[in-house]
């Protein structure tokens, strides 16, 4: 009888030794389970985030090289002031109007009226910002020249918004005109 009394008394030592041990394990292991089922869920996100990606990729190498291009022309990265004054040279020779000043003022700066070449302007910040590239200008011919000056303006591939219009005659049939508006860049 004493030996199974030891017997037990073993076995309920070991009963109790087992649980107080294996408790935290476990705990542990219910924690690693919950842990493993969140990791696997972020996989599945994941998963699914790269098939959205690679169905993008898909769409964007469909577009045009020439859609491309306009998009550029109309939104260009960096102000490229150059080829915003030969647009602008262009347009007034085609209109028979005489381009007699343009003046480009860095974003955020007073404007002084003094002209600043396009590489003068400071980079943008952040990737894919739009930023504005103000500009004034004064021209010279017949208010129809003018008018069609206006329309291939705002026909052009890039975005030009005119702002203010002033003008004075200079002769019967001659005005000189001002004019205030802005452009953008990435």
């Amino acid at each position: 009888m004493a030996r199974l009394f030891i017997i037990i008394i073993l076995i309920f030592a070991a009963v109790v030794i087992g649980v107080f041990y294996l408790r935290p394990q476990w705990q542990q292991f219910q924690i690693l389970q919950k842990e493993s089922e969140n990791l696997r869920n972020i996989a599945r996100e994941l998963d699914d985030l790269i098939q959205n990606r690679d169905a993008l990729v898909k769409i964007i190498n469909t577009v045009d090289k020439q859609d491309l291009q306009k998009i550029d022309h109309a939104l260009p990265k960096g102000p490229r002031s150059a080829e915003f004054l030969v647009l602008l040279e262009t347009l007034a020779n085609r209109n028979n109007i005489v381009l007699r000043q343009v003046n480009f003022i860095g974003a955020g700066e007073p404007q002084s009226g003094q002209p600043r070449p396009g590489g003068a302007i400071t980079a943008p910040a952040g990737i894919g910002t739009i930023k504005e590239f103000p500009v004034s200008m004064n021209v010279s011919g017949s208010y129809e020249a003018f008018k069609s000056f206006l329309r291939d303006l705002e026909r052009s591939l890039r975005i030009i918004d005119i702002n203010s219009v002033s003008f004075s005659a200079s002769s019967k049939d001659q005005f000189d005109f001002s004019l205030k508006g802005k452009t953008y860049y990435q």
